[in-house]
């Protein structure tokens, strides 16, 4: 079964490609329209004709190269009150209401098979234009359509440079951040996640729930990465794992889960299952002994709470943690505790050996913070 494919109106697409090509100061959102490998091409080509930034934080799928100059790591909140027009590409949540809003005068275009997400109960988020259809179709046809209008060449070659320049300050400062964690302890999100990088290989797929920075990363093609989904995420990341192995079993896969939700995610039939059914994944527990989402949510709506006073945090607090290495060597795979941060890229060598040569599962226990 496939989902049916189509393509937006054409008077609609020709006048989003009016908008678009008359926009000063345009951004482009998205979540998860990398979900079809087919439109990243036609985004490439869009965004390149229009220097049009692509902003993809929060990702679900890998949607666009990250090397490219037009790619900006991050959400892009702190860009949204400048932008004339605002470009979102099957994102559910492209900007955090009550916080950062359009400007009044911005148009807003909303993309994808469903564009306003009819099937949320709660969403609210403005649309002037909306292009309904597959999104492959619906960007290819607007690539063609905004070659057709007349365009500012002088005034998007001078937007060209201006985001190159954000594109790159951005990845050296995400450099510097991985190398100021290089000695942190508890270990460091941006240390691991860089190490991680440099570990992975064009046949790795990353499934991340919780624990690591994609800002560090450098994905190029779609279908090597996917990030937790809207619908839920506490536990989601050991049955992905384990479903991404079964679809690709000449990959590697590499799942990095919070303490929590490896929990939730049922890990002992898990393993039980990567054992039964010889799914060599490699699992990285990201352990910080509690369930820090519930943890920063309280310190959201409660600031000046007692539980930020005390910093402590009621059915958040999974202290003290358990041995998660033991689980699965419970389960005839290799495991290891990590608290040194310098030896977070041998360790992660020594579980990735075991993968991909013994072809037995293999569980690092990162303590964080």
């Amino acid at each position: 079964m496939t989902p049916p494919r189509s393509v937006a109106a054409p008077e609609a697409i020709q006048r989003v490609a009016r908008v678009l090509a008359q926009a000063r100061n345009p951004i482009a959102i998205t979540r998860m329209i990398g979900k079809d490998p087919a439109t990243m091409p036609h985004l490439v080509c869009l965004a390149e004709m229009l220097n049009l930034p692509i902003f993809d934080g929060g990702a679900t799928h890998m949607n666009f190269p990250y090397s490219h100059r037009l790619h900006q790591p991050g959400r892009a909140e702190l860009h949204i009150e400048q932008a004339d027009v605002i470009l979102t590409l099957e994102s559910d949540w492209p900007w955090s209401p009550g916080q950062h809003e359009p400007h009044p005068d911005a148009t807003v275009i909303s993309t994808g098979p469903d564009p306003l997400f009819s099937r949320y109960p709660l969403r609210s988020f403005q649309s002037d234009i909306s292009l309904a259809g597959s999104a492959a179709l619906t960007l290819q046809a607007l690539a063609e359509a905004v070659r057709e209008e007349s365009l500012d060449a002088a005034r998007i070659h001078e937007r060209g440079l201006a985001w190159e320049t954000a594109h790159t300050q951005a990845r050296t400062a995400l450099q510097a951040q991985a190398e100021t964690g290089r000695t942190k302890r508890p270990l460091d999100k941006a240390w691991v996640s860089a190490c991680v990088e440099q570990m992975r290989g064009d046949s790795t797929i990353i499934i991340n729930e919780l624990g690591l920075d994609m800002s560090q990363f450098g994905f190029e093609r779609p279908g090597t990465y996917f990030g937790a989904p809207a619908p839920g995420i506490l536990g989601w990341g050991l049955g992905a794992a384990l479903g991404a192995k079964l679809a690709a079993p000449d990959k590697t896969v590499i799942a990095c889960i919070g303490d929590g939700s490896y929990m939730f995610g049922a890990p002992t039939a898990a393993h039980w299952v990567a054992r039964r059914m010889q799914l060599p994944v490699l699992f990285i527990v990201w352990n910080n002994a509690r369930w820090n989402a519930v943890a920063s949510a309280t310190r959201g709506l409660y600031p000046d709470g007692w539980t930020a006073h005390l910093n402590s945090y009621p059915f958040s607090d999974l202290s003290p943690s358990l041995d998660w290495e033991l689980v699965c060597q419970a389960a005839g795979g290799y495991g290891e505790r990590v608290e040194d941060p310098a030896e977070v890229p041998a360790a992660l060598e020594r579980a990735l050996r075991i993968v991909q040569q013994e072809q037995r599962q293999a569980l690092l226990n990162m303590v964080s913070a």
